[in-house]
């Protein structure tokens, strides 16, 4: 079913690391051409090996410079997808920071971060995806959030925090615009392995953890089926280790 995602347009933040780069090359398998950004600009990433290098030549996979919390910046994004590809199928809304701390011991800055990061910045892409794709009549915005928002696990109340409001704004939305034939849909994520976490958390507990490309893999699956289906919704995915939470 997967092949109905080819030639379909499709944006990930957070695409140059962990889960964001295996959906990249799990959809660009899939025949998808995929727009996206990471936290650095486009030629900070020249040198990297694990980017496919003939989907990039061939224009199936193009990184771009944004700054997710800048208005400005998100608009330059979403007016270059419409100017080259004209339209946009699906936005995957990946980037997310995690300082798993104490809230006793979170600096403001720190703090700041992940606001921007997981709930500001989310907000802007969703904004003015979602404002696109009500425009088409057509598309799907997914979020990814993580099991947090159910379950409170002490070290990462800020980080919790912020998935919370952006659970809200993601449920808020879809009732806003299903009627126009947008899908939003979140991805709930136990530990996967990624550079969200510390050395030390990966050396001891990867093995126990989700790998992204299995991440990847449920995300087109789900995705293709929507796609195929107009008439259905999924609004929750929820994905967890098989040996349960950290």
């Amino acid at each position: 079913m997967k092949e109905i995602l080819k030639d379909k347009i499709i944006c990930i933040s957070g695409v140059t690391n962990g889960i964001g780069l295996a959906m990249a090359n799990e959809f660009i398998s899939c025949g998808a051409k995929v727009i996206g950004f990471g936290s650095k600009t486009v030629d900070s990433y020249h040198n990297r090996e694990d980017f496919d290098k003939i989907a990039m030549k061939d224009g199936r996979f193009e990184l771009v410079d944004c700054d997710m919390n800048s208005e400005q910046s998100v608009r330059d994004l979403v007016q270059h997808i419409i100017s080259v590809h004209k339209r946009i199928d699906i936005f995957i809304n990946n980037a997310g920071v995690g300082n798993f701390k104490p809230i006793f011991e979170t600096t403001i800055e720190s703090f700041d971060q992940m606001v921007n990061t997981n709930l500001r910045g989310a907000f802007l892409l969703m904004r003015d995806f979602g404002k696109l794709m009500v425009e088409q009549q057509g598309g799907i915005i997914l979020n990814v959030n993580s099991v947090t928002i159910n379950e409170i696990f002490t070290s990462c109340g800020v980080y919790t925090a912020t998935k919370a409001g952006l659970k809200a704004l993601s449920d808020t939305l879809r009732k806003e615009i299903r009627y126009n034939g947008i899908k939003v849909v979140d991805l709930i994520l136990g530990a996967t392995v990624s550079n969200i976490w510390s050395q030390s958390v990966l050396d001891k507990f990867a093995q126990k953890m989700i790998p992204p490309a299995s991440v990847a893999e449920i995300v087109a699956t789900n995705l293709a089926i929507l796609t195929a289906k107009p008439e259905l919704m999924i609004e929750e995915i929820m994905v967890k280790p098989q040996l349960g939470d950290l």
